[in-house]
């Protein structure tokens, strides 16, 4: 079989493959490493059974399906956890130099708070917004 410009596509290389985002690699690193302290927590849960579990797998009649429930349970809610922390708290990149943004005074000079007219009821009544701005003026 050939290609159309004549190449024979038994011989010819593959497509070079593209390496993933870093960012996906970087979740999928976290979430794997969530999952693998998920599984050490279900087996150190298990292995030293502090509140009673393992009874109550082998007892119960369906003990595989316990475990795997468990593993799958602790390994998903770990990996979660930890890819979650991984992203809202990444680490700290101080080698780099700050880049963009404003590098002087964002506000202006000349500026300064300005007092807007509000109707206020007072001891004697309402007041008008004629008197509002005449008390506001100097």
């Amino acid at each position: 079989m050939t290609d159309p410009d004549g190449t024979d596509l038994a011989f010819s290389s593959p497509p070079p493959r593209r390496k993933a985002d870093p960012l996906v690699r970087y979740m999928i690193f976290h979430w794997a490493l969530g999952m693998l302290g998920g599984a050490l927590c279900v087996t150190l849960l298990l292995l030293f059974d502090p509140f009673g579990i393992r009874p109550l797998i082998h007892d119960s009649g369906l003990g595989l399906e316990a475990i795997f429930l468990l593993y799958v349970g602790f390994m998903t809610s770990f990996g979660g956890f930890v890819c979650a922390a991984a992203i809202m708290f990444p680490p700290k990149d101080d080698d780099d130099e700050p880049r963009g943004g404003l590098r002087g005074n964002v506000v202006p000079a000349d500026w300064r708070p300005r007092l807007s007219p509000v109707r206020a009821p007072s001891a004697r009544g309402d007041l008008s917004l004629r008197d509002v701005q005449s008390a506001a003026r100097p």
